[in-house]
């Protein structure tokens, strides 16, 4: 392909037209399959969140869920999230990975508003549903009940400035069916 002519240029041009359609096509479909397995109460694949048995995603890691209880009643007391991030970060909690430690605390699969911790598919709220249009609860064991992570989830959604652009409550869990 020679991009000095015009007509190299045009072949490079619909080479990389073809190439960004089959990536688009490629994430369409892992989203798809990905709300597919949320709404069956399902995981979607690794890493294994926080709280859970890196060889058993579906039981409880008594240690972590120790300190996921432990964060949350901090949360609950007003401490920040950023404080018990770095925190862990210190303590190497968290599934830290060489990124983490690369490029600052860890991931939001660390926190203690994780939908995962009250039973619930990290999807967006609206996709919660399933198809009888009932909550969805996943199938792994649960570190608290959803009340208890609503509880959390709405103290960080109160410090923040606009709830409108609150990333806890976005997850928190819907209180009626779609459309209601």
């Amino acid at each position: 392909m020679n991009l000095g002519t015009a007509d190299g240029r045009t072949v490079a041009r619909i080479t990389v037209s073809f190439a960004n359609k089959s990536s688009h096509d490629t994430s369409r479909r892992i989203k798809r399959k990905h709300l597919e397995l949320a709404q069956q109460g399902k995981g979607n694949g690794p890493p294994v969140p926080y709280g859970w048995r890196k060889d058993d995603r579906d039981t409880v890691d008594p240690e972590a869920a120790g300190h996921i209880r432990a964060a949350q009643k901090e949360v609950l007391a007003g401490v920040r999230i950023s404080t018990i991030r770095t925190r862990w970060q210190e303590e190497g909690l968290g599934n830290p990975s060489r990124r983490h430690q690369a490029h600052g605390p860890p991931s939001r699969r660390a926190h203690p508003d994780q939908p995962e911790v009250g039973g619930l598919p990290d999807v967006p709220r609206r996709d919660r549903h399933g198809e009888d249009g009932k909550p969805v609860r996943g199938e792994w064991e649960t570190i608290n009940t959803p009340k208890e992570w609503e509880d959390v989830c709405g103290a960080i959604a109160e410090r923040k400035p606009n709830p409108l652009q609150s990333d806890a409550m976005s997850r928190a869990p819907p209180t009626s069916s779609p459309g209601h």
